[in-house]
């Protein structure tokens, strides 16, 4: 998939836009996307809700995947290890880097991080593996 379809079907994406999830950049086994941290990202406790946190690291993983596969290929996450380093807080910019460590034949494995673009402070790492599977 080339570049500006990619970013023309991830743009597309309601969820995305909801959140405020811009698409970066990408090219087969890597992705970057960005989140300026919203009043409606906080939690309680002030500070971005995990599961925000975990949105974004999923979409970066999953769009460093996409250029990788075959046009009749699809996937489905079916795994998410995440560990939570430092909080996010409103007025951070959140940058989610996704990698692709290994793309077998029906499983691939990727490499989340978050990061404060500013301070360049690590939020989340995580580890996420995929199903692929031929539509």
């Amino acid at each position: 998939m080339d570049l500006a379809k990619q970013r023309t079907r991830f743009d597309g994406q309601s969820f995305a836009q909801l959140l405020g999830i811009e698409f970066v950049d990408a090219k087969p086994g890597f992705a970057q996307l960005r989140m300026p941290v919203q009043q409606k990202h906080l939690s309680a406790a002030e500070t971005v809700h995990g599961g925000i946190l975990a949105t974004v690291a999923d979409a970066s993983c999953a769009q460093a995947l996409w250029p990788m596969l075959e046009d009749n290929e699809s996937f489905a996450s079916i795994e998410l290890k995440i560990n939570y380093l430092s909080p996010a807080r409103l007025h951070d910019v959140l940058i989610g880097d996704g990698r692709i460590i290994q793309r077998g034949g029906r499983i691939a494995v990727g490499d989340m991080e978050i990061r404060e673009e500013r301070s360049k402070r690590v939020i989340l790492k995580g580890l996420h593996t995929f199903m692929i599977s031929k539509r």
